[in-house]
């Protein structure tokens, strides 16, 4: 009774000074204002009528926001504050992208925050069916190519036609379009003396440059690509970071698909009994979280993948498939884990279910602690300036994006059950087998545990490692004195609360304006969830 007292005391301690530092140390900010997807979808229509004639009315239409993994590299830079209206205006950091599927081919539209387009596709037979009618009677072949000129800063082409009005037709008035520099242009003639443009624009800041090429037979836009590039002087030595970022992660997860190897062995050649119903308890947790994410998944993957080179329902088999594949994978992994743990758990005395009441208590108190030290330690970090946390998204930029609590779940169940499964239950019992050190034990998981998350949104990212690290060890030596139920229930509450935190709209009072760009909102709150 006395110790259940202590830690509910130590818990709420704790979980009221993550309230009160949760703002200064994981700052949130909210995206560009974007249109929601009805609308977005609406608008991504006209803009096919407008560009190409296509009335795409009636068509299967998927709309998500995508996010360019340039901003994540201007985050590690801090130089996102002095990039944001660039960023913003171009759609960098939230811009719609809209796939409509007809019966020979597909649409993709993107649209930036204030609705200029930033790209453009007709797949399948839909480029040809769109060319035939604009000449009806144009051949197939027998076309004269002029070639391009590509030089970049030489300038355009002689025969670029009427820049100023083609970027009009992709724009807004006063918006990005207008300030983008014609650079060079190609064309190809026909039999039929049509001609077929390739046109070049760059779109520059201080950091940042976007190469545009839009394709056009007459007034009919074909397609809109882009290419967008990071020109800061810093970033040779951003790339080595990632580089060994990447090695490092690839080395933990080697040591962790080993564990779970040794698992399999451990299963098949030791003695003893496995606790199944631990097994079926947390494999069947994960498999409902991914079954459950898998509309969402599947939107994203109908919006990027579909070319209409395949049937649609073929397109849905395979993804249906490729689901279920993944949700058995996965929750295969945690039975294999919780079986191969629970049996050596057994053999060095590790807890596993027996006294759940107190494993429920320690693990609260350990998630609320956990809460309020990082939160302390980020703040004092960030005022020091010591560490750059990029903000999270704010309660309405997550809803736009379709985060909702059922999605938290989602995510926690996914994270926790399956990392712990692999790294406390299973990780900890054979080292401390192995070896019969407990600390050993407790720090190789951590190491490897820790090697698996990137560095989230925190810079320098060793910080974001240390802390793993250090959690990791306290899980492991939780786990192992007072039982694994104890690691699971923290590292799910933990995970729990910094998820749902910025959706319900958690705050310290006064909201702190951020000096950095809201992060990738469909990783939310990367910068604390492990």
């Amino acid at each position: 009774m006395t110790e259940s007292l202590v830690l509910a005391v130590v818990g709420l301690l704790f979980g009221a000074l993550f309230i009160v530092l949760r703002t200064r140390a994981y700052p949130t900010e909210p995206m560009p204002p974007v249109m929601d997807a009805a609308a977005a979808t609406d608008h991504a229509a006209a803009t096919v009528r407008r560009l190409c004639g296509l009335d795409v009315t009636g068509w299967r239409s998927f709309a998500v926001l995508h996010f360019d993994g340039i901003v994540d590299r201007l985050h590690h830079l801090g130089l996102v504050p002095r990039q944001r209206e660039f960023l913003n205006g171009w759609g960098l950091q939230g811009s719609w992208r809209v796939r409509f599927i007809g019966a020979d081919g597909s649409v993709l539209v993107g649209l930036s925050p204030r609705g200029e387009v930033v790209l453009f596709e007709l797949a399948g037979d839909l480029r040809d069916r769109v060319v035939d009618r604009v000449l009806p009677a144009r051949p197939r072949d027998g076309a004269t190519d002029h070639g391009a000129d590509r030089g970049g800063d030489v300038g355009v082409a002689s025969d670029t036609g009427d820049d100023k009005g083609l970027r009009q037709r992709l724009g807004v008035p006063g918006g990005v379009w207008a300030g983008a520099e014609p650079v060079g242009a190609g064309y190809w003639t026909r039999e039929d003396e049509s001609t077929e443009r390739t046109r070049r624009f760059r779109a520059t800041s201080p950091d940042v440059r976007i190469e545009f090429d839009v394709e056009s037979l007459g007034a009919t836009v074909l397609r809109v690509d882009s290419l967008v590039e990071l020109t800061n002087e810093q970033v040779p030595a951003l790339e080595r970071a990632e580089q060994r970022e990447v090695l490092a992660g690839a080395g933990a997860l080697l040591g962790s698909v080993l564990a779970l190897v040794g698992g399999v062995a451990l299963l098949a050649f030791a003695g003893g009994t496995a606790q199944a119903s631990l097994a079926a308890l947390l494999a069947v947790p994960v498999l409902l979280a991914v079954l459950f994410g898998e509309g969402g998944r599947f939107r994203y993957t109908a919006v990027h993948g579909y070319e209409g080179t395949q049937s649609w329902a073929a397109f849905r088999a395979i993804n249906a498939l490729t689901s279920a594949v993944t949700a058995v994978t996965l929750s295969s992994v945690v039975v294999v884990a919780a079986l191969a743990g629970s049996l050596v758990a057994q053999r060095v005395g590790i807890p596993t279910t027996s006294n759940l009441g107190r494993q429920l208590i320690w693990g609260a108190c350990l998630a609320a602690t956990w809460l309020g030290l990082a939160a302390a330690g980020y703040a004092l970090l960030r005022r020091a300036g010591l560490a750059r946390v990029s903000p999270n998204p704010d309660r309405r930029s997550l809803r736009t994006v379709g985060m909702d609590l059922p999605h938290v779940l989602s995510l926690t169940a996914q994270s926790s059950i399956g990392e712990e499964a692999v790294f406390r239950l299973l990780a900890v019992p054979v080292v401390l087998w192995l070896t019969g050190q407990p600390l050993l034990a407790a720090l190789v998981a951590a190491v490897l545990w820790a090697g698996t998350h990137s560095g989230g949104m925190v810079r320098p990212r060793w910080i974001r490692f240390a802390e793993l690290t250090v959690i990791g060890v306290t899980l492991g030596l939780v786990a192992i004195e007072i039982g694994i139920v104890a690691a699971l229930v923290a590292h799910a509450l933990y995970n729990l609360v910094v998820l749902s935190a910025p959706l319900l709209g958690v705050d310290s009072g006064r909201r702190r304006v951020s000096e950095e760009a809201p992060t990738d909102a469909r990783r939310v709150s990367a910068t604390s969830a492990a």
